[in-house]
This record gives structure tokens, sequence and C-alpha cells, in this order.
């Protein structure tokens, strides 16, 4: 048993793309935890400006999603993730030299397609090589989930150190891992992404896509969940800048969230993701999404807002782990890579929206002392919750899903 998964054999090439998950997400929430409180406090852009730039990043990560899978065709998944860490790297070092908005939301944009370019493609990646059994490719994902919140874990570590230095010093400290990471990616990746060479995926295999009808609803009923999902990043630090008396803290809130995860991803997945409907796991996370977040409009201390977190991490573990492993169930095994971009641009668009509608909201109602902003991020809430209860009992949804157990 490891992490309360069963004991499974992974391939090594596997291990190797969990290690750079780990890294990758070291290099990210190094930034992403503190980056509206540093954008607020530090070069004194408004809520909605904030939510405009991190959703620029947010929409160009479904460009660099689709020149991902067009790169990787031509040079590998490799070169693919190693460009893809380069730009991440280079868009924050452009966070520390640059101060007005039309620059930052050029840095965003470079950040995000460098973002959809790596991302997708480790997926499609652990997908192919995890292709074994549903049992496998469950473990796999999990154990990616875990990976990702042991970097947050020491991300938030680091971030707890630097909180008292130049936000400049967190960018720089950041861009170092991320070009450790296109290191570490060119050094032990295998240009072949394992045993077997990566496909070469045809420009029409992106319209063979749309006539599978089950991964169509699956994905528009995705692009409001994670509208819903989107919701965290912007809203904890802005509300944890509002009521601490040093903003940056709030990254200490993912270490503690990933923690959580790291000990508890595991057992949720043998125990509920295995045992219950995708669509029913999603249903739940979607709840506990909304009752987080207006828990966060509620808090008036730490504590308080590191129980809201965890409230609304509790549906991240219920929807990550079950919308990566269902995309992957219904994609043609051949066209795993072109399912997993069409996939992440739907997440791109969905946290996209879920920015720029945060922003404008919490700019139209405040951030502290109203109640309205939360009630309508609860009501959206249950709204997707619904929809996606009525999507489970639509009859192609259905038979997807029961021919994949």
């Amino acid at each position: 048993m490891k992490f309360g998964l069963p004991k499974i054999k992974l391939n090594k090439d596997i291990n190797i793309l969990l290690i750079s998950i780990l890294v990758l997400h070291i290099a990210s929430y190094i930034v992403n935890p503190i980056l509206p409180v540093i954008f607020k406090s530090e070069k004194g852009l408004s809520a909605s400006h904030i939510g405009l730039i991190i959703g620029a990043g947010s929409l160009a990560f479904q460009g660099g999603s689709i020149l991902g899978g067009l790169l990787s065709d031509r040079t590998g998944r490799k070169t693919t993730m190693v460009i893809g860490s380069l730009a991440q790297a280079f868009g924050l070092f452009g966070y520390s030299m640059l101060n007005n908005i039309s620059m930052l939301l050029t840095s965003s944009i470079i950040i995000g397609i460098g973002s959809g370019m790596y991302a997708p493609t480790a997926k499609a990646a652990i997908a192919s090589l995890a292709s074994d059994s549903s049992e496998v490719r469950t473990t796999a994902f999990s154990l990616r989930g875990i990976a990702a919140n042991i970097g947050v874990c020491i991300a938030g570590i680091l971030i707890f150190f630097l909180s008292k230095l130049s936000s400049n010093i967190t960018f720089y400290v950041s861009t170092g891992v991320y070009i450790a990471l296109a290191g570490y990616t060119w050094i032990f990746l295998p240009k072949d992404c394992g045993e077997s060479d990566c496909p070469i995926i045809p420009p029409n295999s992106y319209l063979q896509i749309f006539k599978n009808k089950s991964f169509m609803i699956f994905s528009i009923i995705s692009l409001f969940t994670w509208i819903i999902y989107s919701l965290l990043s912007l809203l904890l630090p802005l509300r944890g800048e509002a009521i601490l008396a040093n903003g940056k803290l709030v990254g200490t809130i993912w270490t503690i969230t990933s923690v959580i995860v790291i000990v508890a991803q595991g057992f949720i997945s043998k125990y509920i993701l295995q045992k219950v409907n995708p669509l029913t796991a999603i249903f739940f996370g979607v709840l506990f999404f909304g009752g987080g977040i207006f828990m966060i409009g509620l808090s008036y201390n730490f504590v308080v807002l590191t129980l809201s977190s965890v409230i609304f991490l509790v549906g991240e573990m219920l929807m990550l782990p079950t919308t990566d492993s269902l995309t992957s169930q219904l994609a043609h095994p051949e066209l795993i890579g072109a399912y997993f971009s069409i996939a992440n641009l739907i997440s791109g668009l969905g946290t996209a929206i879920g920015n720029f509608a945060g922003g404008r909201i919490v700019t139209a109602y405040g951030i502290k002392n109203n109640l309205t902003p939360w009630f309508i991020f609860l009501i959206a809430s249950v709204i997707v919750a619904v929809l996606v209860l009525f999507t489970k009992r639509m009859p192609s949804i259905k038979n997807a899903v029961s021919s994949q157990k």
C-alpha cells in the first residue's frame, strides 16, 4: 500500500514524469498563491486588473496547448516540455522587471503559453504509459496529484522564508526552478516518452474528437466546473490580504492543504473515486468548492481562512483525478495527446472566465464587509453542481461511463 493506493509497479518513465510534476509545482506555487497580493500591494493594481492579467494567462494556456500538441508531433514530448518550462521562466523574470499593465499582460501570456505546452503534454505521457488498466491509470493520476501537492507543500515552505523579502527575489527563485526543470526534463526523460514512440497526431484528428459526443458533453460541463475551481486562486489571496497583517502568509495555507492531499488523496481515490460514478464525484466536488469559497468570504482570521481552504480542498481531491482519468477513458487511445490538448483548452478557458468574472464581481462589491459576491459564487456553484447531476443522467454519458467499468 502506497499513500493508501494499491501497490502497483509503475513504469520508470512515469516516475520521472511524477518528479517533473513535483518540480513544476514548486516553481509555480512559489509565486501563484501570492501573485494577486504582489500585484495589489506592490504594483498597485485593482482586483479587476489582477483578474484581467491572470485571466489572460489562462487564455494563453489554450494557445500553448495547441502549440504544444503540434510541436510534440514534430519534435517529441521532451522538447515540447523543455520549451514550455523555459517560456514560463522567461515570463516570471518579466514579472520582476515590469510594472505597467500591458507588459505584465505580456508576461502572463508567455507564462500561459509555456504552461499550456508543458501540462497537457505531461498528462498525455502519463496516460499513455499507464494504459495497462483502469486501476493503473487511476493510481498514476492519483500519484500525480500527490506529487503536485508535495511540490506545493515545498513551495509553501519557501514562501514562508521568502515572504519578508522583495517580491523580485521570489520571482528569481521561481525562474531558477523552472530552468532546473527544463534541465531535468532534457536529461532524464527519453525522447520517445517511454518504450513506445510518441504518436504523430494529424491535424484532422481534432475534428474527429468533436464527433465524440460523450467527450464533447463532458467537455462542456467541465468548462463550468473549471470556472468555479479557478476562483480559489484569485479570491483566497485577495481575502487574505484584506484580513491578515501579512497577506503573503496565504502561501502557508497552500502548504497545509498540500500536506492533507498527500495524506488523504490515495485513500479518497481508493475508497471513494474507484467506487462511485465519476460524475457523482464531480457533483460533490463542485458543492465543496462552493462551500469553501463561501466560507472564505466569512473568514476573519488565519484559522478560519485555512478551514475554508480545506473544505474547498475536499472538492479538489474529488474532482481533479476524476477529470483526468475520465478524459483518458473517453479518448481514443491513438489520439490521447489530442484529447488532453482539448481538455486543457477547456480548463484554460474556464480558468480565464473564472478569473475575469471573479475579478469584476470583487471590484463591484468589494472583498470585505459585503456578502453579496460570496452568495453569487455559492449560487453559481450549486447551479453547476445541478448541471453535473443532469449530465450524469444523459444516456450517451451513462453508457460511456458504464462501458469503462
